[in-house]
């Protein structure tokens, strides 16, 4: 993942702050709209299961970091992975167990 590791912990405020943030962004962009078409129940999932962002911003931010370490500090770097990770991880185990499908 390329973290400096001496900035995880410093960037653990930023990092559960931007993905509150990413997440109620993306459940409120997509199951506002998703409710003219969708019951509640299933707008709520669809926006559940758009939540993950472990694609292109990672991309991005690297890139940006290959030009200068001055454009992302190893701080903010660090915590776009925890979001990244993060978000991978929280939404599907809601969406399990929104489903209602045990873990194995």
């Amino acid at each position: 993942m390329q973290v400096d590791v001496a900035a995880i912990i410093p960037s653990l405020e930023l990092g559960v702050l931007l993905f509150v943030v990413a997440a109620l962004g993306k459940l409120i962009g997509v199951t506002v709209p998703a409710l003219r078409s969708l019951s509640r129940r299933d707008a709520t999932l669809l926006g559940i299961s758009m939540i993950p962002r472990a694609e292109i911003a990672l991309v991005i931010v690297f890139q940006c970091r290959q030009l200068s370490d001055e454009i992302v500090s190893d701080e903010v770097f660090a915590a776009l992975v925890f979001v990244s990770l993060a978000s991978s991880i929280f939404s599907p185990l809601l969406l399990r167990q929104l489903l209602g499908t045990p873990l194995r």
